[in-house]
């Protein structure tokens, strides 16, 4: 990410410097009135959207695989025979499909735009001097946003001041490890996003600190957007289901004109009128093919799509369910991408005593023994990391750094209770309703 053309990137400029450029003063901010010109110029602070095919195209869409244009096929030599019957049996099914097509395809469309209208986020910017919280949608370029532990960065910005602030950028660098920033310069102009330790990018959460950062880019200028155009830009493929139902259309509607062509033949061999035999063979053909496999097909990858759906996986194409059935083997370099990312205390240490805890995860399940020492209870040997921690248990998900997890919410925090002394359980974990000191 450059300042401009010719100019020096973002996270080698001197943070007085990149303020200067984009004509902004980090402790008062951007003007309301330069904001808004801002926006309406450069467009909303959003990746770029697919654009949505209209209702006739889509349906149209459905009558690309190989088992749809043959029924189509078949349904227009039925005409041309005058089987009407079976000409409208075949149209029937092929509208059929087509419309069961459509209905999984927009349940899919229907739970993505549910999660995006879910995941609105909110920006805690400074303009004309005061701060005040916005939609992350209106940030422009210049703008100055205040983050902190359990904030999402709302848009790329070069960091102007920083408090023991670090990011969780394993999104965009596959580093399990929070990344430390600071709002000192780099040098070196080909730096990759996990070396600009003077940058924030948009969407990774800040797990510690607090920091000051002003906008460099936003929507389709983050990196974020960069790597959402390189996938918009990558040719779909078929997927392997597609694929093998594709051959074997072309395979039974092979065998089905062989088929035909030798029953034409071999009448005609003996003698019989050719109208009767071509009505036969037509006939013939069309019997082999079936009629029902795409119906069949939508009903099996519906399910396979409601299954993941109770697992939290939701599926915007169909086909996609069959590719992920058809996965043997994921290969990974990064430790903790298929873990659960729950750090769980198993045992606690001080000079005079030792305790070990059950549980796993950030469940409240689980309890705290006294296995060596006199101490009466475990408050005083962990008192230190309650102090020292700004994270937060909220819903089952820590917001700050995963190491600093514990039991909390905007109203309550883990309390530990201990039992007279003399019994095998000195603790027992769990959560009650106090005020919140954190």
């Amino acid at each position: 990410m450059s300042a401009g053309p010719g100019a020096r990137p973002w996270y080698a400029t001197p943070p007085e410097e990149v303020a200067a450029q984009l004509g902004v003063d980090p402790e008062v901010g951007l003007s309301a009135a330069r904001a808004a010109d801002l926006l309406a110029a450069h467009g909303p602070n959003a990746l770029p959207e697919e654009k949505t095919e209209p209702g006739w195209l889509r349906f149209l869409d459905q009558y690309r695989s190989y088992m749809q244009i043959i029924l189509v096929a078949s349904a227009v030599v039925a005409l041309a025979i005058k089987e009407w019957s079976t000409a409208i049996l075949l149209i029937v099914l092929t509208l059929f499909n087509a419309v069961v097509g459509l209905r999984q395809e927009g349940k899919a469309e229907s739970a993505m735009n549910a999660l995006r209208s879910m995941m609105k986020t909110t920006a805690r910017v400074r303009r004309n001097g005061v701060e005040s919280e916005i939609p992350a949608e209106q940030l422009v370029v210049g703008d100055v946003v205040l983050i902190t532990a359990g904030d999402t960065v709302p848009a790329d910005g070069r960091i102007v001041r920083a408090s023991a602030l670090q990011i969780d950028e394993s999104a965009l660098t596959g580093e399990s490890v929070p990344a430390a920033k600071e709002a000192g310069t780099l040098t070196g102009d080909r730096l990759g996003p996990g070396e600009q330790s003077t940058m924030a990018f948009m969407n990774t959460p800040v797990t510690h600190g607090s920091g000051l950062l002003v906008v460099t880019g936003t929507g389709a200028g983050t990196e974020l957007g960069k790597i959402s155009g390189m996938l918009s830009a990558t040719e779909k493929e078929q997927t392997p289901l597609t694929r093998e139902l594709n051959t074997l259309t072309l395979w039974i509607a092979a065998a089905a004109g062989a088929t035909m062509v030798v029953m034409f033949v071999l009448g005609r061999s003996r003698g019989q009128a050719w109208d009767a035999l071509f009505v036969s063979a037509v006939s013939l053909a069309i019997a082999a093919i079936p009629e029902a496999l795409p119906t069949v097909t939508q009903v099996i990858l519906s399910v396979g799509s409601l299954n993941l759906a109770k697992r939290n996986a939701i599926v915007k194409e169909l086909p996609s369910v069959e590719t992920l059935g058809f996965t043997s083997a994921i290969n990974s370099d990064k430790t903790g991408t298929l873990t659960m990312n729950q750090m769980t205390v198993v045992e606690v240490l001080s000079p005079t005593d030792r305790y070990t805890v059950s549980g796993s995860g950030y469940g409240l399940e689980g309890r705290v023994h006294h296995a060596a020492g006199s101490s009466p209870g475990i408050e005083d040997a962990i008192l230190p990391y309650l102090i020292a921690s700004d994270a937060k248990l909220v819903d089952g998900t820590v917001v700050g750094d995963p190491t600093e997890g514990r039991c909390s919410s905007s109203a309550t925090r883990r309390v530990w209770t201990s039992t007279p002394p003399g019994s095998a359980t000195r603790g027992s974990p769990r959560c009650r309703s106090t005020p919140s000191t954190s």
